[in-house]
């Protein structure tokens, strides 16, 4: 089955991209996870699966597709092979990544999620997923390092979610961008139909 929708998510570590991907499939919609592909491969590959091996792994998969939307090409081809009609792209890192699925596909739509850096790092405290950075300050500079790629592709999203409060306004935001995309691949399919009639 072809794909029909395509939500891409960019956001800092710990914005907010897992409940913004869960909240996303309660309208049908299957997460692939890009981290978790990576984490797939590494341990194909046994490597230590730490942000910074996994920052570099993604490295080596681009020079060896020779593009930097290698991750996501992967992924979502992958998830196309399984049959998903509709897809949340959980960390997109690169402005490529986001216009390479725009080439591809019909109706894609993305999203950056932004929060403030001492509440990001409260949530990275709280999971305690290994290699994580355990201070402020080696999160900071973490993200110097690999950070502004993806502040990037945060700057190039058609909608941005703020994540600072509760969970009831980070769903209220979540349900009125779907809203916007689905009434925008309305309107596009109604444009072309109009076109088509002419």
């Amino acid at each position: 089955m072809a794909i029909k929708m395509i939500i891409g998510l960019a956001a800092n570590t710990c914005a907010g991209k897992e409940t913004v991907s869960q909240c996303i499939e309660k309208f049908g919609f299957k997460t692939i996870v890009q981290s978790d592909f990576l984490r797939s491969v590494a341990a194909s590959q046994r490597i230590e699966p730490s942000p910074n091996q996994l920052w570099e792994l993604s490295n080596t998969l681009k020079r060896q597709y020779r593009t930097d939307a290698a991750v996501i090409m992967l992924n979502v081809q992958q998830a196309e092979a399984k049959g998903y009609e509709y897809i949340v792209v959980d960390g997109c890192r690169v402005p490529a990544e986001f216009e390479w699925i725009k080439e591809q596909y019909a109706y894609v739509y993305t999203i950056a999620i932004v929060a403030d850096e001492h509440i990001r790092f409260s949530r990275m405290r709280k999971r305690n997923r290994p290699g994580d950075p355990a201070t402020l300050a080696k999160l900071k500079e973490m993200e110097r390092i690999q950070g502004h790629h993806i502040e990037a592709a945060i700057r190039t999203a058609d909608f941005t979610i703020r994540n600072n409060h509760g969970l009831f306004f980070l769903y209220m935001q979540v349900a009125c961008v779907l809203a916007v995309c689905f009434m925008m691949k309305f309107f596009k399919q109604a444009k072309t139909f109009l076109y088509n009639m002419i």
